[in-house]
């Protein structure tokens, strides 16, 4: 069977373009979109931006005075996900979600959440350590598959209180994602806004949408 080449770049376009397409010009990228419809996304997957993110806003337990507040021994979930920020073809900015991809090497990828004082950005409590990802194996076959893990954790030794005023602390996520193909860990950092951490008797308000 002859060698195709088209056929090699088309079925390894993702591959070639994270590593080739960064270190393009942009009349590079132009003058490679003009010969081949393969290299028509190439612009924009040299443009593209990876960052760990929470799917979904993270929820306080409440507030004390305006202020935003997490209570301790009481449980917190966070949805961490890659979301992919792209230039389009029309120059806009998207956002989108970034699905687990066969390149991934899902048994070596790992998370972990630190509560961080906000104050001197040191880690003074480890609050989950495991893997990014969850094998999902419910309902119809072709369903299956990995997706992000959704992390639940509660904050078990510090208080504000215990703390130089104000006492603010975050959640700070930190993915190392591994892959079939190369060595090492890609590092993503994500922080929440700060909040106070309260004892679990504390009476708070309600949280609202804010």
């Amino acid at each position: 069977m002859p060698f195709d080449a088209g056929l090699v770049f088309a079925s390894h376009q993702g591959p070639l373009s994270d590593t080739m397409a960064p270190h393009l010009s942009a009349s590079d990228l132009a003058t490679l979109a003009r010969v081949a419809r393969t290299f028509r996304a190439w612009p924009a997957l040299a443009r593209r931006k990876c960052r760990l993110a929470c799917r979904r806003k993270l929820e306080v337990h409440g507030y004390v005075d305006n202020a935003p507040v997490m209570k301790k021994k009481r449980c917190i979930e966070m949805h961490a996900v890659m979301l992919e920020l792209f230039t389009d073809a029309n120059g806009s900015q998207r956002r989108r979600l970034v699905s687990p991809s066969a390149q991934v090497d899902f048994a070596k990828s790992l998370v972990r959440v630190d509560l961080v004082c906000e104050r001197t950005g040191v880690n003074v409590e480890n609050l989950f350590r495991g893997y990014l990802f969850k094998h999902h194996c419910r309902g119809r076959k072709e369903t299956h598959g990995y997706r992000w893990r959704k992390l639940r954790f509660k904050i078990m030794e510090t208080l504000s209180s215990n703390h130089p005023s104000p006492g603010l602390f975050r959640l700070r996520t930190t993915a190392r994602v591994a892959r079939i193909d190369r060595s090492g860990h890609g590092a993503y950092v994500h922080d929440t806004r700060p909040f106070l951490v309260v004892g679990a008797d504390r009476i708070v308000e309600r949280p609202t949408h804010r």
